[in-house]
């Protein structure tokens, strides 16, 4: 600080101090980024988290977890609840409106993903409920509306409702449903390799 500083007003050096740090504030409009294991949720809404561990966040909501999902939609809440010893643990998420998910890793019965063969699901839906107990991933669509959808790099799928429990290792399909496959998967079954030999003529 220089001599001339010190010497002036205190109200001088109040607004000196201020401006500084107006200025400073403007120069570092920088958006929070996270590092190693931290996640992101942001929106442009409300967002409001209450002692009980319930959270609930609106207006064009982003998730990020890294290396397990990225996430979209308009409305997003987080039911949590608090075990013996203390920790929280969340029950239950449900994502509403223009939800759009990429989920890395396996999306298909069992859920288990090859690290060799790194797999990215991308789905859509009107709402998407993750239920802790069930172990369950429930996609909805609007009423009138797409059908929710799953799309990976062996499939596209589309249902009424479509439920991937992880607890039983199975996929789910209410229908009217469609799935685009990779034809390999089931195209040799159909191929005999023991074919009757012709009828003899008489």
């Amino acid at each position: 600080m220089s001599p001339l500083f010190r010497s002036a007003p205190p109200w001088i050096r109040w607004l000196a101090a201020v401006t500084v740090g107006a200025l400073s504030l403007l120069a570092d409009d920088s958006k929070l980024t996270p590092a190693g294991d931290q996640g992101l949720l942001e929106a442009k809404g409300q967002g409001v988290f209450d002692q009980k561990g319930d959270w609930h966040v609106s207006d064009t909501v982003h998730l990020v977890i890294p290396g397990t999902l990225e996430l979209w939609c308009e409305d997003f809440t987080i039911k949590q609840a608090t075990d013996a010893v203390g920790r929280r643990t969340v029950q239950r998420i449900v994502a509403r409106t223009n939800v759009v998910m990429n989920i890395q890793g396996s999306f298909s019965a069992g859920g288990k993903a090859d690290a060799s063969k790194p797999e990215t699901n991308r789905v859509t839906a009107f709402q998407a409920v993750f239920d802790a107990a069930q172990g369950t991933v429930e996609l909805t669509g609007e009423s009138g509306g797409p059908q929710p959808e799953v799309e990976g790099p062996e499939r596209r799928l589309r249902g009424e409702r479509l439920v991937f429990d992880r607890a039983r290792g199975r996929f789910l399909v209410y229908g009217p449903f469609q799935q685009v496959f990779k034809a390999t998967a089931i195209r040799d079954i159909f191929k005999s390799t023991n074919a009757p030999s012709a009828p003899a003529v008489r």
